[in-house]
Order: structure tokens, then C-alpha cells, then sequence
């Protein structure tokens, strides 16, 4: 007896779309470096600029901006999390008044990889503890609903950086 041919199934669930990649989504450029004498990866935003962003201009040869977002060694990430809201006056700027550096000091003995490209850096930001943003595409920093907390830490002088370990 013949075994039938395998039908292919799909289903689709209405609640979860998967958004297409537009010219106007930032990437990543990720840069090796030499900082105190240690090799480490420099992590830049790029997005189109405010200007070509509001005029619809998404070509090629549109001017793009490039900010430091992060710096990863085997053994620290330090993030600098901004704001990315095209349009608005803080557009890339340090997105909390007063701490403008979050670093995340790794505890547990294993090297971190340095990334060399946005894959490798998003894969890790996965292991950035709850409550933190895990996505470039945000700025970095934490989440919304915990945004006061960074914002009770700023108000104490000198305080612009917050470490986790």
C-alpha cells in the first residue's frame, strides 16, 4: 500500500505579526578597539537621520547618525541608553537625565565573546537580567515600568552611572 503524500500545514495566529525590516529600522555597526589596553568591541546606533527621517527619505545615500550605544569587554558591557523617538528634541540623546552609563559587570567566570556584528551583540543582550531592555531597537536601558527607578537614582549628585553585578 502506498504511503500518501505529506501535506503541508500552516496556521496563523492573528495576535503576533512579524514586521517587515524597513530602510528606516537602525542597524548596528559593531567596531574592535583597544580600550586600557584591552580589546573590546564598540557597538554604534545607526539610523537616518532626523531630517531624512521626516522628509520620507530612506534612499542609499540618505545621512545616517551614529551614536556610541556600547562598549562590551570579556568581562563588562557598559550601555548608553538613548532616546531613539525621531522628531523629538532628545532624539539620541542620553536617554535619562542624570545616569547616561549602565554598566553590567559579569560575575560568573566565563569571558564574554566580543561581538563582531549586530547578530552576535543582540544574542548578548538576551542574557541581560529582567527588567532591562533587550532590544537595540530601544535605546537600551531599562524597561518602561521601571524607568523611575533610574530616574530616583539620577536625582542623588554625581551619580551617573549605575553597575549591576
Amino acid at each position: 500500500m502506498a504511503t500518501p503524500p505529506l501535506q503541508e500545514t500552516t496556521s496563523f495566529d492573528p495576535t503576533f505579526e512579524v514586521e517587515e525590516a524597513t530602510p528606516f529600522d537602525p542597524t548596528l555597526e559593531v567596531v574592535r578597539i583597544t580600550h586600557d589596553g584591552e580589546i573590546c568591541s564598540n557597538v554604534y546606533y545607526v539610523a537616518i537621520n532626523d531630517a531624512s527621517y521626516l522628509a520620507g527619505d530612506s534612499g542609499s545615500s540618505a545621512p545616517r547618525d551614529r551614536v556610541l550605544l556600547a562598549t562590551v569587554t570579556k568581562r563588562q558591557l557598559y550601555t548608553y541608553p538613548l532616546n531613539i523617538r525621531h522628531g523629538k528634541p532628545d532624539y539620541l540623546k542620553p536617554k535619562y537625565k542624570n545616569v547616561t552609563k549602565i554598566t553590567f559587570l559579569n560575575q560568573d567566570g566565563i569571558d564574554w565573546p566580543l561581538p563582531s556584528n549586530q547578530d552576535e551583540f543582540s544574542e548578548l543582550l538576551t542574557e541581560l537580567p529582567t527588567g532591562f531592555s533587550k532590544q537595540f531597537q530601544y535605546g537600551l536601558g531599562l524597561k518602561w515600568e521601571y524607568r523611575f527607578l533610574v530616574d530616583a537614582i539620577g536625582q542623588i549628585a554625581g551619580i551617573s552611572e549605575l553597575v549591576i553585578t
